[in-house]
């Protein structure tokens, strides 16, 4: 990627008030201060599922090898597990490992301010500096109510990346270079939105066939490109497991219960509403012309964005860098040394404010607050006679009790446990007796770690004789069963 920046022809720099330099405003803003406000901010544990992440990557350090069944949970152990994060997970247990949850903020901050310099990068080479800012922050916005110390959120820069590398390759009339096989090859084995980029390449390959008077050249350009990524994504633990998980999870019947994976609603993320229509006015009132195969990618992510929440994000990093060559553009595309060497001053601020961001988030003591996804003082205190013995927990309650070495009866896996586990799980979660009845005489549970959001299953089991409970807080309850 050209690392230089652009200005307009004649000029030395973007100027705002007092003589500002917009160009250094925006990169800092950007790429450090707000990839570090909200990297280190608290609600990146929030999610039961951060634990398990780290436990996953602890325990294949430690093991040396991808784990092929289940190892944590007591309902599904030894049942088959397609780790097919392990990339990232191993990342994320180092971490942890090394540096507790500052580490894995630190990796947070970390992808974020990636993404926003690849962002910032892309779009100041078409728009003026408060457009550039507009948009990062209409990707800001949007990524807050998704921002989780997981898997996903470590993967933004990849999807970033690829999206402007198939950009530059249709800049240049080329296919996209062989070496991007590579980076899908780590892709596919940290998280399942690789099948995003193999899809981007359709798009864009279509465009060459269209607008390439050399149709041969293309075929066997995009074609052979291709056909390397989709080999690249077999070169994990799993294979063609990997290759087929996002198909598996899309066709769940279940999917819905999971709150991410629910349609949109704009009352729980009312930020991608406002990026919405940023972009809106951005095209309408700057009259953009997009071409057809990306238009018709930008509209099936929004599609996804629409059916499932979880995609918000990844429209809205896609889209910004779709935009920005569709509107009127506001920069010369040629540069002058100066120009080049103010851009190369730029990134080396940069760089060297964020190695000092990282040391000082390192630097901090940091720790999950007790809450009601991480019960950690409830957990703390389950007597050691019950720590081996079956519970029935809340669903996010299931990651930190295996970070703390306890067999959970559920977490955030749901493909291990399988479509009627869940079902049967979400019955007693709904208060039904006859659920709860049934999964006693399954796994005779001895205690259970209950979220007190829970309130339907809370009352069934209280009400349920030979359970009572031995404490309580604001987050969780714990009960014994005689």
């Amino acid at each position: 990627m050209d690392m230089a920046r652009l200005k307009p022809a004649g000029t030395t720099g973007w100027r705002g008030v007092a003589g500002i330099d917009l160009d250094i405003v925006i990169l800092l803003v950007f790429t450090l201060i707000v990839p570090f406000a909200l990297g280190t901010s608290t609600r990146i544990y929030n999610d039961g599922d951060v634990s398990w992440h780290v436990a996953a990557g602890q325990w294949m350090i430690v093991h040396g090898r991808v784990p092929f069944t289940d190892p944590f949970s007591f309902s599904a152990a030894g049942k088959p597990w397609v780790a097919h994060e392990w990339l990232s997970e191993v990342v994320m247990g180092a971490a942890y490992s090394l540096a507790g949850f500052a580490g894995l903020a630190a990796l947070v901050v970390t992808a974020l301010s990636a993404m926003m310099l690849i962002l910032w990068l892309e779009l100041s080479r078409w728009m003026r500096p408060l457009i550039t800012g507009a948009v990062l922050m209409a990707v800001a916005v949007t990524i807050i109510p998704f921002l989780l110390a997981r898997p996903m959120v470590l993967t933004w820069p990849f999807l970033a990346f690829w999206t402007v590398q198939m950009m530059r390759a249709r800049e240049g009339a080329q296919a996209p270079p062989l070496w991007l096989a590579a980076v899908m090859l780590v892709w596919a084995n940290c998280h399942a939105s690789f099948s995003l980029g193999l899809l981007l390449i359709g798009p864009f390959a279509l465009e060459a066939l269209l607008e390439e008077p050399d149709k041969k050249r293309v075929i066997v350009g995009w074609g052979g490109f291709g056909l390397l990524c989709v080999a690249a994504c077999l070169v994990n633990p799993n294979t063609y497991t990997t290759l087929l998980m996002p198909i598996g999870a899309f066709t769940d019947k279940n999917i819905t219960l999971i709150q991410e994976f629910k349609p949109t609603d704009m009352s729980f993320t009312p930020g991608f509403e406002s990026a919405l229509l940023l972009l809106l006015a951005l095209c309408l009132g700057r009259g953009a012309i997009m071409k057809p195969f990306r238009l018709l990618a930008l509209l099936g992510l929004l599609h996804l964005a629409f059916q499932h929440m979880r995609h918000q994000v990844l429209f809205m990093i896609v889209a910004a860098l779709l935009i920005a060559p569709s509107l009127p553009r506001e920069v010369e595309a040629d540069q002058t040394s100066s120009e080049r060497s103010a851009g190369a001053r730029y990134l080396r601020i940069a760089a060297a404010a964020f190695v000092l961001l990282i040391g000082f988030t390192l630097a901090r003591p940091v720790s999950p607050p007790d809450s009601i996804v991480n019960p950690t003082r409830a957990i703390a205190a389950v007597p050691a006679s019950l720590r081996d013995q079956p519970v029935l927990n809340s669903y996010s309650f299931g990651g930190p009790l295996i970070l703390h070495g306890i067999k959970p009866f559920i977490d955030g896996r749901t493909d291990v446990y399988g479509s009627s586990f869940v079902l049967d799980y979400h019955s007693i979660l709904d208060g039904d007796p006859r659920a709860l009845e049934e999964a006693q005489r399954r796994y005779n549970f001895r205690w259970a770690l209950i979220a007190m959001d829970d309130q339907r299953m809370l009352r069934l089991i209280s009400r349920t004789p030979g359970w009572h409970a031995i404490r309580a807080d604001k987050n969780a309850v714990t009960l014994v069963h005689d």
